[in-house]
């Protein structure tokens, strides 16, 4: 999991620091699978702040589409439901 919001993490962050205009406030909580290659799944926004807009949850989204996440290894795939990881991931501008 560690590894995986961290990609996301690193996406999430050259994201905020290549937009040439100043995010609003606020915070914005998203839920997905990672399958066994690696990829995203069944992505939900589950909260944001009154405040946080549109473009922080496309960057957030964005982010999430677009990290390097590593494929899960094979030995943990028997562990897993449906051979998935469920990740939560919270991004917040202040």
């Amino acid at each position: 999991m560690r590894q995986v919001t961290g990609a996301v993490e690193d996406k999430w962050q050259t994201n905020i620091r290549l937009r040439r205009d100043p995010l609003n406030f606020g915070r914005v909580r998203i839920r997905f699978d990672v399958d066994r290659e690696g990829h995203p799944q069944d992505i939900k926004f589950l909260s944001s702040t009154a405040d946080s807009d549109l473009v922080l949850r496309e960057l957030t989204l964005r982010a999430v589409l677009d990290a390097q996440i590593p494929p899960i290894p094979a030995d943990l795939l028997p562990t897993l439901d449906d051979g998935r990881v469920k990740i939560e991931y919270e991004a917040i501008v202040y």
